[in-house]
């Protein structure tokens, strides 16, 4: 994995047990459209729950483990 600079947020959930988490993208450029790679994790204290290559594949990792997500801004 390359070292990035630039961190994305793609989304945002709420777990149905209330936990906040985001899926962050990572690029070495902030106009980079697709991120080196994707990190689902935390909201509050940013612990990495997984690494992915892409949104779709960390949103149904969050889904398998945390059931139905509620997206919020």
């Amino acid at each position: 994995m390359a070292s990035s600079n630039f961190e994305i947020t793609l989304s945002r959930f709420r777990a149905l047990d209330g936990k906040e988490l985001e899926v962050v993208g990572f690029a070495e450029r902030a106009s980079e459209e697709k991120p080196e790679y994707v990190v689902a994790r935390h909201r509050d204290n940013k612990r990495r729950i997984g690494v992915y290559e892409d949104r779709a594949e960390a949103v149904d990792a969050l889904t398998s483990d945390f059931g139905p997500l509620r997206q919020f801004a």
